[in-house]
């Protein structure tokens, strides 16, 4: 059976991931941008609601199903592999906002999402990002490579 490729990333600035973004698309990764944490946050709510009012239970299988629905995925997929990328440091609705790959992460967490979640974030940040945030557990890279083969699902 096969899975559906669904990366989402969130960055203020998806110009700057055309390369990545258009290499992920040609290898048939359905790749969906969005500019703040309250857009994925909705996506993983509607998805919620859909299966709130379905009675199902909440299982990672039954929300990749809702998530299919509210990004009008093919429904004949049983699964749908799932990967998020973010930016740490991005302007949300003219707001800036320094540690906003952390709160998608903790946003995530909170809805039970369980998918691999990838910070990008520049040189200075990614090798002291346990130094700047003590006690956060994500994986961070400035590694344009690295956020290529993790987007190609590599």
């Amino acid at each position: 059976m096969t899975k559906e490729k669904v990366l989402l990333w969130v960055d203020d600035k998806p110009e700057n991931n055309a390369a990545i973004i258009n290499a992920a698309q040609a290898k048939g990764v359905k790749v969906y941008t969005y500019d703040t944490t309250e857009a994925v946050r909705d996506i993983f709510e509607c998805a919620l609601f859909l299966l709130l009012n379905s009675y199902c239970d909440q299982t990672p299988l039954k929300l990749a199903q809702a998530v299919q629905r509210v990004l009008n995925l093919d429904l004949s997929l049983n699964e749908i592999d799932l990967r998020l990328i973010t930016d740490l440091h991005r302007f949300e609705k003219g707001i800036e906002v320094k540690d906003a790959g952390i709160q998608l992460i903790h946003q995530l967490k909170k809805e039970n999402v369980i998918a691999p979640v990838l910070i990008f974030s520049g040189p200075d940040i990614a090798s002291n990002f346990s130094t700047l945030f003590p006690g956060e557990d994500a994986t961070v890279t400035s590694d344009r490579d690295v956020v290529s083969k993790f987007a190609l699902f590599g």
